[in-house]
């Protein structure tokens, strides 16, 4: 009897909360998505419970949870197209926390991308960032700001344009400039900036790579930006800008186990599609 009034007791509950939600579909406009997710009938700004962003034919590009209107529980992003996994981790109180994984597309398959452990939405102790081929290139632990491991580019002996007491040199670093986790963060900085295709470089079919120059210093930060290598269009310009936005999580270079302020150059691609 106490089990079949337990049952009844749940089941009305879910039944209440069930009839205590509304589910809404939502296009914004100019968007190629569609969100569907949950409200507190009593509160329409308040979501609660499953959440689903949809793109071209129905085919799912993000799902989650909500608690209380912050996000919650596990969320998963989907490559556009694909039921490849992006990236998919866990939220509390609308912050990132434990661990965190991004893929990166292959075409068929995906790689992976970056592993590590998020507190209170801040990464936290030793991430690791991959190439394609899967293979380690980057160890960082966010907790002391160190740098664990490296993997070397295959020219190691390229030589570099450093600032010294005297002006400048050039000299082979034991270690080179790099940004924290790798040239895939580095563009995501470029993504954050919202890197766009000049109109008049579209409208005269002009694409290339423009290179950026700057110096990165011992304290990390990027200085001295120009264009090392143009196309035109309006894409050096661009391409400067975005390059200045890049947040500065950079490595400085090392010379004979000391830091150097070291001059890096970064192609940014304009392609036509």
């Amino acid at each position: 009897m106490h089990q079949l009034l337990t049952t009844l007791f749940i089941l009305s509950t879910l039944c209440s909360f069930a009839q205590d939600l509304k589910k809404v579909k939502n296009k914004p406009p100019y968007e190629a998505y569609t969100e569907e997710y949950y409200v507190l009938k009593a509160d329409k700004s308040i979501r609660q419970g499953n959440y689903q962003k949809l793109g071209y034919k129905n085919n799912v590009l993000e799902n989650g949870y909500y608690k209380n209107n912050q996000k919650d529980s596990t969320w998963t992003v989907y490559f556009r197209n694909s039921d490849l996994i992006r990236s998919q981790g866990n939220y509390k109180n609308d912050l990132k926390t434990g661990l965190w994984t991004e893929y990166v597309n292959l075409g068929k398959e995906n790689s992976l991308l970056n592993q590590g452990e998020y507190k209170e939405g801040q990464r936290t102790g030793t991430w690791e960032f991959y190439n394609a081929e899967g293979e380690v290139i980057q160890r960082f632990d966010y907790s002391t700001g160190q740098l664990l491991y490296f993997k070397p580019d295959e020219d190691a002996a390229q030589k570099f344009e450093i600032k010294t007491e005297l002006g400048t040199d050039s000299a082979t670093l034991d270690r080179p400039p790099m940004h924290i986790g790798g040239p895939s963060e580095a563009s995501n900085g470029l993504f954050a900036a919202k890197l766009s295709y000049p109109a008049e470089a579209r409208d005269s079919g002009i694409n290339g790579t423009v290179v950026i120059s700057f110096f990165v210093g011992v304290d990390g930060k990027a200085t001295d930006h120009e264009v090392k290598e143009g196309i035109g269009g309006g894409c050096d310009e661009e391409a400067l800008r975005a390059v200045k936005q890049i947040p500065d999580r950079w490595i400085p270079g090392e010379l004979d186990g000391k830091a150097v302020t070291a001059r890096f150059l970064l192609p940014v691609r304009f392609t036509l599609r």
